[in-house]
């Protein structure tokens, strides 16, 4: 990618829908398909207008067995994706909503966040949806653990933004 951002989903046949990741400038997809040479595995949705090179599938080996610095480092990415996807299986099987919430905050602000002159941590641009497409949760669900979690003192949650307090 040259520029813009993408989702990258699943979804269900029943209109439910999985974010998987968040691509930008950088970031690649595709791989897996020119690789085992079965269906695309996730779908990917233009969030703003996006900048892309294109490989043609049947280029793709012939890049990685001329360039193996390219084939390394495509693989150090896939590396870091199925330990992400590892680490997403553990957290929907070990925690329930409160925890995969809190998680996801704290990724978040550790990623994206601004920190107050206070010590809290700003997370603009987040919804309750938002949350739930990355938690695999409804968004009313999550509406009552966020309600739940300020009612606690741990953030403050107003419309398009979230603040995890200092305590």
């Amino acid at each position: 990618m040259l520029g813009g951002e993408l989702k990258v989903s699943l979804l269900h046949e029943d209109g439910r829908e999985a974010v998987l990741a968040e691509l930008s400038r950088g970031d690649f997809f595709g791989e897996i398909s020119f690789i085992d040479n079965k269906a695309r595995s996730a779908t990917v949705t233009a969030l703003t207008d996006v900048q892309m090179l294109f490989l043609p599938g049947k280029h793709f080996i012939g890049v990685l067995r001329e360039n193996a610095d390219i084939g390394i480092s495509i693989l150090s990415v896939m590396g870091k994706r199925l330990r992400r996807s590892n680490e997403a299986i553990e957290t929907l099987t070990f925690l329930d909503v409160t925890g995969r919430v809190s998680k996801l905050l704290l990724e978040l602000a550790s990623v994206h966040g601004e920190k107050n002159a206070d010590g809290s941590i700003r997370i603009k641009g987040i919804t309750h949806q938002k949350i739930a497409l990355q938690v695999g949760a409804s968004r009313e669900a999550v509406t009552k653990t966020l309600q739940s979690l300020e009612e606690k003192g741990l953030i403050s949650a107003k419309r398009g933004e979230i603040i995890i307090l200092r305590r």
